[in-house]
């Protein structure tokens, strides 16, 4: 295989606030193959430019983005030649960047158009969305709001459309931290009419001592629904889990852990066929897990542990229960 590639570099010269530099590069490829005497070569060309700025004042507000275009070429011995081009450009704006309140939004486009012999498509994006985000004057409280929007359209009649929607914080109250997240997304095909949609929640919850004790609760939720060409379904799940560790104060030979998770999960899925039955699924699981580690001297250690586990799947029960003891001298 041979390859030859150039790329250069080109920047303006700054104008007050005003930024603007590129790229330029190529690529060429050549392969021959010896055994079935073919040969085939590739032709990258890529361009870039960027630009920067800001509005009245640095800490005011900073807008950037950026146009790229590739244009591949591709030639493969007794076959059709054919044409890959990509374009995409984005733009980002911040406000109030470096204060405890920052806004940005952002839009990116895209599109891809391949040109081929046998088969051609012609592909393009649009993303875009907003974040803003709060933090308290003492940092131990903060807060954001996310929006992020998606929609591919492409020329086999497919139109994408995503949607997500976040809201969060992190709080801390002396030695405890709470994080929590609210999210909806959903997605719809609106060629086949296909949607779904999600909702989710989550509660984080920390505990830390400096010398001995130590714990970290977690609580979700969240619910899905479908609706699909053939059927309609939802899915619902919760957690509950526990994370424990414990040595006595100003003590090293002891040492206690424990973790406890409880999940359920339930989905139902009805055809739309009404010659077709619901379908209906229900599962519970419980873990539990306890080690205890003790050095008795320096060179004896016991070492005991306990794993519970249960499950409840449409009135099924399977319940399993192991309990380990060990010594190791050294």
């Amino acid at each position: 295989m041979v390859m030859v590639r150039f790329s250069s570099a080109l920047a303006l010269e700054p104008r007050g606030s005003q930024r603007v530099w590129g790229e330029l590069s190529s690529t060429y490829r050549v392969r021959e193959s010896g055994a079935s005497d073919s040969r085939s070569s590739n032709f990258l060309n890529t361009g870039t430019i960027r630009a920067s700025s800001y509005i009245w004042r640095p800490w005011f507000a900073l807008i950037n983005g950026s146009l790229s275009l590739s244009v591949e070429e591709t030639d493969i011995e007794d076959q059709p030649d054919s044409t890959n081009e990509f374009a995409t450009g984005d733009v980002r704006f911040s406000l109030f960047p470096t204060s405890r309140f920052p806004f940005s939004a952002y839009l990116i486009e895209s599109r891809n158009e391949i040109d081929g012999h046998v088969f051609g498509r012609d592909i393009s994006n649009t993303e875009y969305g907003f974040s803003q985000l709060y933090r308290s004057l003492d940092g131990k409280h903060n807060y954001r709001a996310e929006y992020e929007n998606n929609e591919q359209d492409d020329s086999d009649n497919n139109k994408f459309i995503a949607d997500s929607l976040t809201l969060g914080s992190i709080n801390r109250f002396g030695q405890h931290d709470i994080d929590t997240e609210i999210r909806l997304d959903t997605v719809e095909n609106s060629t086949t009419n296909e949607q779904a949609e999600r909702h989710s929640i989550t509660l984080d919850h920390g505990y830390g001592s400096v010398t001995s004790f130590s714990v970290d609760n977690l609580l979700s939720a969240s619910s899905s629904e479908s609706d699909l060409i053939d059927s309609t379904s939802t899915v619902d799940t919760s957690q509950l889990s526990s994370f424990l560790s414990w040595r006595p104060q100003n003590r090293r030979d002891l040492r206690l852990t424990a973790n406890l998770r409880l999940f359920e999960i339930s989905d139902s899925e009805q055809p739309k066929d009404i010659t077709l039955d619901a379908v209906e699924r229900k599962t519970l699981t419980a873990n539990l897990n306890q080690g205890l580690i003790y050095d008795i001297t320096e060179n004896l250690q016991i070492s005991e542990s306990i794993n519970a586990n249960s499950v409840d799947s449409d009135g099924e029960y399977l319940t399993t229960i192991r309990e380990t003891l060990s010594a190791r001298y050294s």
